[in-house]
C-alpha cells in the first residue's frame, strides 16, 4: 500500500510538471506569435517603401532625361545667339 502511494505521488509530480511545462510552452508559442505578426507587419512596411522608393527613382530618371534634353535646347540656342 505504502508503494502504491508513492507511486501515485510521484506519478502525480511528473502530472504537475508536465502541466507547467505545458503551460509555459503555451506562453511562448503565445509571445512567438505576437512576434512573427510585427516582423510581418514590418517585412510589408519595408515592401511599401521599397515600392515608393522604386517609383520615386523612375520619376526622377524621367526628370533627369527632361533636364538633358532642355540642356541640349538651350545649348543649341545659346550656340545660335553667340553667331
Amino acid at each position: 500500500m505504502i508503494r502504491q502511494k508513492d507511486i501515485n505521488r510521484t506519478a502525480s509530480e511528473k502530472i504537475k510538471l508536465v502541466m507547467e511545462m505545458s503551460d509555459e510552452i503555451a506562453h511562448a508559442t503565445g509571445e512567438h506569435k505576437v512576434a512573427v505578426s510585427e516582423i510581418v507587419s514590418s517585412i510589408s512596411s519595408i515592401n511599401d517603401v521599397a515600392q515608393n522608393i522604386a517609383g520615386n527613382s523612375e520619376e526622377i530618371a524621367g526628370s533627369s532625361e527632361n533636364l538633358a534634353e532642355l540642356a541640349e535646347k538651350l545649348k543649341q540656342t545659346i550656340s545660335v545667339v553667340k553667331l
